[in-house]
């Protein structure tokens, strides 16, 4: 995939291009590594299965890729399951070209840019369908992958799944649903998806992006109740 011209957004959006082949460290690793074990070969046949892949992927072909590790749950095989997961989900180069463009075109900042990513992010099951069942399996192989940026990006997607299923007529405008009605968008469940975003990927020079900064607030307020971290997350969207 061409490099894009992404400075203003780097920090929110740079990991998500790995999910299309870019995951150079981690597929050199494998590949480096494939003579010495099966395990590892596995691998990274896997890996390359997933960047051998068009730029509009179908479900069953990010699935198919999965074979190879299928019963491995090593921190290298979550990595690309992760990756593979995000393909079945729906979310394709297009998606996010075009988030960057609404975000760029628009000025879009501060706490707008999470109203603008979560709900693009929703994630659907291989039927199609948006599903927070499928976002918190994503969430889960993400943050057992061990990969920070991955953990981000799964807590996004979790969260902007649920918000869209809370405003399930009209997934355009979830956010803003969501923040004139927290209550009705599994607060408890969003806080501490946040909590764990915060921790593991809004550090260092992380905790100053737009997303990172949203989330980061929230919590300071919440009082270390996942609720209400919940609640003042979706109201500042």
């Amino acid at each position: 995939m061409a490099a894009l011209p992404l400075k203003p957004l780097l920090r929110e959006m740079r990991f998500v291009f790995a999910i299309f082949g870019a995951i150079v460290l981690v597929t050199t690793s494998l590949l480096l590594s494939s003579c010495e074990s099966s395990q590892a070969d596995n691998q990274a046949q896997a890996q390359k299965c997933l960047d051998g892949l068009g730029s509009s992927p179908t479900p069953a072909e990010a699935q198919n890729c999965l074979t190879p590790i299928s019963g491995d749950y090593s921190a290298n095989a979550e990595v690309v399951r992760c990756s593979a997961d995000f393909i079945i989900g729906g979310i394709t180069e297009s998606t996010l070209v075009n988030d960057y463009e609404t975000i760029k075109t628009n000025n879009i900042s501060g706490n707008q840019v999470a109203a603008t990513l979560m709900p693009d992010l929703a994630l659907k099951d291989s039927s199609g369908n948006y599903s927070t069942t499928f976002a918190e399996q994503t969430y889960n192989d993400c943050t057992a992958s061990n990969t920070s940026s991955f953990v981000y990006m799964a807590g996004l997607a979790e969260a902007g799944t649920i918000m869209t299923l809370a405003n399930a007529s009209n997934p355009s405008t979830a956010a803003a649903y969501c923040s004139t009605n927290p209550n009705n968008c599994s607060p408890t469940q969003v806080g501490t998806i946040a909590q764990t975003v915060a921790s593991t990927y809004c550090t260092g020079s992380n905790q100053t992006s737009s997303v990172c900064t949203t989330i980061n607030n929230a919590i300071a307020s919440g009082n270390g109740n996942p609720t209400t971290i919940g609640q003042n997350l979706l109201g500042s969207l």
